[in-house]
């Protein structure tokens, strides 16, 4: 059987705000709090060097996850963009770091409207980038794989480089029982695009 992801009941206030936990109504230990009041250490680009949010992270994110009918994974695709007119660059030439996240329902059924990704977090050593995902569309290139996959992007990251492996967490909420979910993929190559 797949684990499941540590779940607590959250107040949504709006999908693209952070998410507050309410008083716990159980045993079950609190998703780590990510908000305006908790002052980040270090905080460029929406990084910030704080060891005991990536420990609450890996606590309670899971690679697999079951919300309703659906069993969910992460993938990630990571990457720095040298592309001649692709716009400001930073201080090792590309731009900031993008990236693309995908839930992905591995028994295929369709994911419901009630699922929403809400926050990315991308792990290096002892930084973690913490960044809302766009409301961008991101089209998808088989569409006979639509219904099962949900995309979202963020932008603007930190410059650590190419080549390099990071750890991805993305927020999930259920909308319809108020739950909030880590799922975590691993391991992730920044890639070069020229």
């Amino acid at each position: 059987m797949l684990p499941y992801a540590t779940v607590q009941r959250v107040e949504i206030i709006d999908p693209a705000a952070t998410v507050r936990p309410a008083p716990p109504s159980s045993v079950q230990p609190s998703p780590p709090a990510v908000s305006p009041q908790q002052p980040p250490r270090n905080v460029a680009n929406g990084v910030r060097t704080d060891r005991n949010l990536i420990r609450q992270l890996n606590e309670h994110a899971v690679e697999t996850s079951r919300i309703g009918a659906n069993t969910f994974r992460l993938e990630a695709y990571l990457w720095h963009d040298y592309m001649p007119m692709s716009g400001p660059r930073t201080s090792r030439g590309g731009r900031a770091m993008l990236a693309t996240n995908t839930l992905i329902s591995t028994n295929h059924v369709g994911i419901p409207n009630n699922i929403r990704m809400v926050k990315q977090f991308v792990i290096y050593r002892d930084q973690v980038w913490v960044s809302n995902y766009t409301n961008e569309e991101i089209p998808h290139y088989d569409e006979s794989q639509a219904a099962y996959h949900m995309e979202r992007i963020s932008r603007g990251g930190p410059n650590w480089g190419i080549g390099i492996r990071v750890d991805v967490i993305s927020q999930i909420i259920d909308t319809a029982t108020n739950q909030v979910y880590y799922i975590r993929i691993r391991n992730v190559h920044v890639e070069r695009v020229d």
